[in-house]
């Protein structure tokens, strides 16, 4: 496939000003309208899907190979307040695109602008996926509820997400179990209040708080083998009100993480028996509640080893992760479906995903719709 002669000031552009709008999950209006218009402009069909995700298909004029190769980007933004300083920064006050996906949105319009002056040659019909809603509440699976692998015939699906830490125009992936399993954590402590003069009165929900999650973190790291890989961790602890008087209610918030369903259910297990034995201890009341978050992440080994055969023929360095993330991502959704692959693709910056200074080089965006070509071509 001959790529655009202008395709990286398309990437460029349509990036930067994507950038400037950023959206938080399910609420992407504007961002939907934006890229509406700009498939609107190639010969496409747009269907949206989800609320605020869009459907685009691009029909091979003479397809060598039945079924549709499907390309998914992610279109949802962070509550979080930029600090980057650039000339397009977001102009939406507390949101912003921390994660990479005006990165990512862009070259799946760079994919769809490609592919339609290739339509004489693509293999089969390409579907472009612009998904809502990734960081939250999983987009992935409100797509796949609307049928349109069956109805598009989606014979494989491929994403990238661009990686901090790996140099531009250079890919990246874990072979298996890629991304972890993932779940949300509300703990609810129920004590009773009483002046901090008189604390036989009450039962101190925040002390109970503080050692039910040190009692936490200890089972995690002593009672499963160092070398499986899993996550417990807290990021947000609420409680009382003024200084002096003991909390009635405490709220510990949290997240678990694991690639292997039986440790999933041994820490989930002891969550549940820890607590109770605080309830025992303390006269309180605990409330747990685990919200099931995305499932793991596989790149199947042999589809993978035919994306890495792929982008190293275009021409494209890739090197291999030596381990897992213990992050989630509702891709996962799509390759529980279908066979697929999910690959990173370097920023060429040090600054981590969801941080306020997070950017990217952009050239690499165009390496991105290179490899995107390359799995368009792999024999199905």
């Amino acid at each position: 496939m001959k790529l655009p002669e202008n395709l990286q000031d398309f990437l460029t552009t349509h990036r930067r000003n994507l950038h400037k709008i950023p959206e938080l999950g399910m609420q992407e209006y504007k961002t939907q309208a934006y890229l509406r218009s700009v498939l609107e402009t190639l010969p496409c069909t747009i269907e949206e899907v989800a609320g605020t995700g869009l459907l685009a298909l691009f029909k091979a004029e003479n397809p060598v190979q039945e079924g549709t190769i499907a390309f998914r980007a992610d279109i949802d933004a962070l509550p979080m307040t930029e600090a980057t300083g650039a000339e397009y920064a977001s102009t939406h006050p507390g949101k912003m695109h921390a994660c990479g996906h005006d990165g990512h949105m862009a070259m799946a319009l760079g994919m769809a602008y490609t592919v339609s002056q290739n339509l004489d040659t693509i293999p089969c019909d390409v579907l472009i996926v612009l998904q809502p809603g990734e960081e939250s509440p999983g987009g992935a699976k409100f797509v796949c509820e609307s049928g349109f692998l069956q109805r598009y015939n989606v014979k494989r699906i491929f994403g990238l997400h661009v990686a901090p830490g790996t140099p531009a125009h250079t890919l990246t992936a874990f072979c298996g179990p890629a991304m972890a399993r993932t779940a949300e954590l509300d703990i609810t402590i129920l004590g009773k209040s009483a002046h901090c003069s008189r604390p036989e009165l009450g039962v101190d929900a925040a002390y109970i708080a503080v050692h039910l999650l040190t009692d936490l973190y200890t089972m995690e790291e002593t009672e499963l083998p160092s070398d499986v890989r899993r996550l417990l961790k807290f990021g947000k602890i609420d409680c009382g009100t003024v200084r002096n008087v003991l909390s009635d209610k405490a709220v510990i918030n949290g997240t678990l993480r694991s690639f292997d369903d039986s440790i999933f259910a041994f820490m989930r297990g002891r969550i549940f028996a820890i607590a109770k034995s605080y309830e025992e201890k303390y006269g309180c009341t605990i409330r747990i509640d685990l919200a099931e978050g995305y499932p793991p992440l596989v790149n199947k080994p042999e589809i993978f080893r035919q994306c890495v055969d792929a982008v190293t023929a275009a021409g494209i360095p890739f090197v291999e992760r030596t381990a897992p993330s213990l992050g989630g991502e509702d891709f996962a959704y799509y390759l529980q479906e279908v066979p697929g692959a999910f690959l990173d693709l370097g920023t060429g910056f040090d600054e981590g995903l969801h941080t306020i200074n997070f950017r990217m080089d952009e050239t690499t965006l165009a390496t991105g719709v290179k490899a995107f070509c390359a799995l368009l071509n792999m024999p199905l």
